[in-house]
Order: structure tokens, then sequence, then C-alpha cells
């Protein structure tokens, strides 16, 4: 990736983790844990505050979940973000993974509308023995990642899992995942979607971020694919859209 493009979508990360709903210092949470299979589950209530371009803005109202909620100014924020991406795939950059003869006509990605009700608060089970294994590729080949972890969070009342990997050469962990809008609504072979360490072994995984792999605009790109066991019951209908008709395989 060249340098003006990672600078450029680095810049437009940082944006959209300032959209985020973080804990205040002053959060009162209510955690009650039980154990099943092995792994601590966590129900969390908490009063949160919406960081906003670095400044703690407590929103004028509650959601139901207990979460401050401030949809214009995180919609707005997110539109922004989203925008300055289509301007870096837009452009001449060389590394933009929209193939060359499409650039001109290439009127931006698709994304659902903003939605705080999927920024989830969420405890990471980090494993004991964390060891390198393959994932599955949109080629067939694979790709090596490290198993880092689990990460247990409510959704709608019920609790669910997704298994968190690292990236051996940036260090970054993040999710890769499918659900029930694969191959409808979204890239049928599923999205990945970063991660925000809040502290305390606590996550925020919001899918108003989930953003398609490389594979989904170029073929040519390999791109490691979700692995079984994160494929989630519910539609997540919040981050990134189909990219037209889906030209990678899988």
């Amino acid at each position: 990736m060249s340098t003006a493009l990672a600078a450029t979508l680095q810049k437009n990360d940082a944006t959209m983790r300032n959209t985020e709903l973080t804990p205040p210092a002053t959060q009162t949470a209510a955690i009650a844990s039980r154990r099943a299979a092995g792994y601590l589950l966590l129900a969390l209530t908490f009063c949160t505050a919406l960081s906003f371009h670095g400044a703690q803005a407590q929103s004028p109202a509650l959601g139901t979940d207990g979460r401050a909620l401030d949809k214009a100014r995180v919609g707005q924020a997110i539109t922004l973000a989203r925008a300055a991406k289509d301007s870096v795939f837009r452009s001449g950059d060389p590394d933009s993974p929209i193939p060359l003869e499409a650039r001109a006509a290439f009127a931006g990605l698709a994304y659902f509308d903003p939605d705080p009700a999927y920024s989830l608060t969420a405890q990471l089970h980090r494993y004991g023995r964390p060891r390198q294994i393959p994932l599955l590729t949109n080629t067939g080949t694979q790709m090596v990642f490290e198993r880092f972890g689990r990460l247990f969070f409510l959704f709608d009342g019920n609790e669910f899992w997704l298994e968190v990997h690292r990236n051996l050469e940036a260090g970054e962990i993040s999710i890769f995942f499918t659900d029930a809008t694969n191959g409808e609504k979204t890239y049928r072979g599923g999205r990945y979607v970063p991660l925000t360490e809040l502290g305390d072994g606590l996550y925020l995984i919001n899918f108003n971020r989930a953003y398609n792999p490389y594979c989904a605009y170029n073929p040519s790109y390999i791109c490691p694919m979700p692995p079984a066991q994160n494929s989630l019951p519910f539609a997540v209908l919040s981050g990134e859209r189909s990219y037209g008709p889906d030209v990678a395989e899988h």
C-alpha cells in the first residue's frame, strides 16, 4: 500500500473512532458474570458518553439499553469518513482496489445508514496459548493468522461470540465475520470489522465500521475469508453493503 493511501485511510479510521460510544471516567457499570463452556460471559450495562473530536459530550437521552445515543453527530462523522474513503478509492493512487478501468465511473461505496444500536461494548477472553492457524482465502489458498481470543457481546438481549485474529505482520487484531445479509445485501464472502480497546478487557465492536475485503472490488486481491465459527445468525444491517456484482470467487 502506498504512503498516500495508507495515510488517508489512517486519518479516515481515526475519524471513525471519534464517533464511537465510549465509557466516561465516571461511568457506573453493573457486570453480571457467569461461566458457560469454560468462558466468561458478561452482561454489561453502561451509562456512556459520546467521544466526538476528542471531547466528551453527554448525550441528552439514553437508549433503552442504557447507552447514550446521539445519532445525528455519530451519523455526520461516519458520513464524512465514508466520503474520505470514496475519495481515496476514486483517486489515481495505484493501490486503490478499484480496477483502473472502473474508476472513472466509480460513484462511491454503498452503506447502511449509521445506527448506534450496532456499536457494542464487548468482553475479550484472551487465549492462554495463542497459536498460529491458517485461514482460507477467496482463491482457495491459505493465510496464517494468530488465534487471539474470543469476543463476547450482547445483541438484542442475546449473547454471541466471535473469534478474534491478529495479523502477524502488522500486529493488528480484527474480526472476519459472516451474517444473514451475505449474498443479498452484503458481500457474499463476509466482512471485516476492527476493534477499539477500552481498557479492563473491554473492547468496542462497532459494526458501522464493517467493511468489505479488497477482493470484493477486484478479484486480483487475495483476502482471508471468515472462519465457519464466525457466522452470526442475525442480520447485521450496518456498515458497508455489496459493491456491484460480487466479482471475487468464494
